[in-house]
């Protein structure tokens, strides 16, 4: 399948346990990125969730700025199999047991972020 998406191969193949990571020509791994992205961005709230190694890194790049105080996040990992990585669960704040749980969480915290971001409503006023 990927062969037939990236016949001239123009993106480096990574792979892992259980997927095929494809990345453009020198791109940097996934906790550089993520530290450009918190540079560059400087969010003040970041939910991360991963289930492999990479992500493990990244989640430590997130507990440094946290612990910094330059921002509030959230490491979470997600149990994909039963040999995830032990270094994901440690370096993880939280851990959700299926890709299905972090569905649901995923819809929660949008549901969440749209309550808190709808207008008040007045009391005695139709809107």
């Amino acid at each position: 399948v990927v062969d037939r998406l990236d016949p001239a191969a123009r993106f480096e193949r990574f792979p892992s346990r259980r997927a095929l990571e494809l990345r453009p020509p020198g791109a940097t791994a996934k906790r550089d990125a993520f530290a450009t992205l918190l540079r560059e961005r400087r969010p003040a709230l970041v939910v991360l969730i991963g289930d492999d190694r990479s992500d493990a890194e990244a989640f430590a790049v997130l507990r440094v700025a946290r612990d910094a105080g330059n921002l509030r996040g959230l490491a979470v990992a997600v149990h994909t199999h039963p040999d995830v990585s032990p270094a994901v669960a440690a370096e993880a704040d939280a851990m959700l047991a299926s890709p299905r749980e972090t569905a649901r969480f995923l819809s929660g915290l949008a549901r969440g972020l749209a309550r808190a971001a709808a207008p008040a409503r007045r009391p005695g006023r139709w809107g």
